[in-house]
């Protein structure tokens, strides 16, 4: 019996410390958490758009693209104001020997550009607009991490759980082994196999431990709570089913902030081709100025209005080269949109499959685990009736342990594809909300 409660006492031991420890940090950063303004745990009463809501919140990338998109929203105002009056002036010594002060003081507006400045602005909407979608699909993934973080973390716990299953299966054997020892049925040798056995199992927990914990500091990270209760991470509704209309896909995709942000892409560069073309042309300005300056060692003052036509000043065949690389940028983004809205089907197309693919994968490790529960009774009897040897009964569990482990992993990644599907679709704040069918609506 010492051998035995050798092997149980290392196992149980080493699971009483990693969960106390665990436990210790949970307190501690609950305390942490309560000590700042507004913070609150992550109880039952937390639901999963909540979670979400909080995490971008909290996301630096997401407040970087709010201020870059901000900050082109500005970039819009400045650029209509050239149609407004432009000044210019300029003021200095015009006579170095007395000192005397002359200035030029030039006051010019635009009649007629051929549409340069209302490009400049077409172009600066169309950058304005292209980082709002880009600003969507931050918000998007960065939705989408907090929400696989919380499947990790479920995972990790639920992959524990088969752990423990598996330690308590191992112990039951030990027990039987040490009974055989005892009466003189067995050797050591079925203990020193035994304890290769739970030598494995420790390995798989100090993995899956460790991996549950560093799940758990990610969660704290992205959302500063305790993981404590997650909220329901199971779908209300059948993402893919909505989308399995050609129609309602393509419609889809046109309001997706990913295909927006190409077509937006596809305007900026035909306003730049409209701006280029216009740099070639003449502007009608009206100017009035007045200035003080020295004519003939005398300091004169004049003022006038004018009509003025001004071109920019152009460096060889630069202006019309540049006009002809606008029209290949632009043929550029038509393509690039077109990319987009196929790599968007590939992907729906794909994950629908693998979606497929996994409800048949779960439904048959159903059956082999269910399979292994019968062969582990069968097993056992047949080990005490001393028809089956230990590397049997050990493979069974093994093999039962392993099984489990792939349910868990194989679950995990069934829920996680319909949220990867509506981040890339930019629908992932309808789909948490369940009002996915309305968005999708005509």
């Amino acid at each position: 019996m010492t051998k035995r409660k050798k092997c149980v006492g290392l196992v149980t031991g080493l699971m009483i410390v990693i969960s106390g420890s665990a436990m210790a940090l949970s307190d501690s950063t609950q305390y942490a958490a309560a000590s700042q303004p507004g913070a609150y745990y992550a109880d039952t009463g937390v639901t999963l758009p909540q979670l979400v809501e909080r995490g971008l919140r909290l996301n630096p990338d997401v407040q970087a693209e709010t201020a870059r998109a901000q900050q082109l929203l500005t970039e819009v105002d400045i650029a209509k104001n050239g149609y407004l009056p432009s000044v210019s002036m300029a003021a200095g010594l015009e006579n170095s020997l007395d000192g005397e002060l002359g200035y030029d003081i030039v006051l010019s507006q635009m009649l007629f550009d051929w549409g340069r400045v209302a490009s400049e602005v077409d172009a600066a909407q169309s950058e304005q607009l292209e980082q709002a979608q880009a600003l969507l699909v931050t918000r998007n993934e960065a939705a989408l991490e907090v929400i696989e973080v919380c499947l990790d973390v479920q995972a990790d716990r639920q992959h524990l759980a088969v752990i423990d299953t598996y330690h308590s299966q191992l112990v039951s054997i030990l027990e039987l082994v040490e009974d055989r020892v005892q009466g003189g049925y067995s050797d050591n040798a079925e203990l020193g196999r035994m304890r290769q056995a739970l030598g494995y199992m420790e390995e798989q927990f100090a993995l899956i431990s460790g991996r549950l914990r560093d799940s758990e500091q990610q969660f704290r990270l992205l959302l500063k709570l305790s993981p404590q209760n997650l909220p329901d991470l199971q779908a209300s509704t059948d993402f893919f089913a909505s989308l399995r209309s050609p129609q309602v896909l393509a419609r889809a995709i046109a309001r997706s902030p990913r295909f927006l942000q190409a077509e937006q892409e596809m305007a900026l560069a035909q306003a730049n081709i409209e701006q280029a073309k216009a740099r070639l042309k003449p502007r009608l300005v009206l100017e009035a100025t007045t200035q003080r300056r020295e004519i003939g060692s005398r300091m004169t003052d004049d003022s006038g209005l004018a009509l003025r036509l001004r071109l920019d000043t152009m460096q060889g065949l630069a202006g019309f080269q540049r006009a002809e690389a606008e029209q290949q940028a632009l043929e550029a983004a038509r393509w690039r949109m077109d990319a987009v809205r196929r790599e968007m089907e590939r992907n729906v197309i794909s994950w629908r499959e693998n979606r497929l693919a996994l409800t048949q994968r779960v439904r048959a490790l159903d059956e082999q685990v269910a399979q292994t529960a019968q062969i582990r009774s069968a097993y056992r009897e047949q080990f005490i009736a001393g028809l089956r040897n230990i590397n049997e009964l050990i493979s069974v569990e093994r093999e039962g342990y392993e099984l489990e482990s792939q349910k868990v992993s194989a679950t995990s990644e069934f829920l996680r594809l319909p949220y990867r599907a509506a981040t890339d679709m930019g629908l992932l704040t309808p789909f948490i909300t369940g009002t996915l069918e309305r968005s999708l609506t005509p």
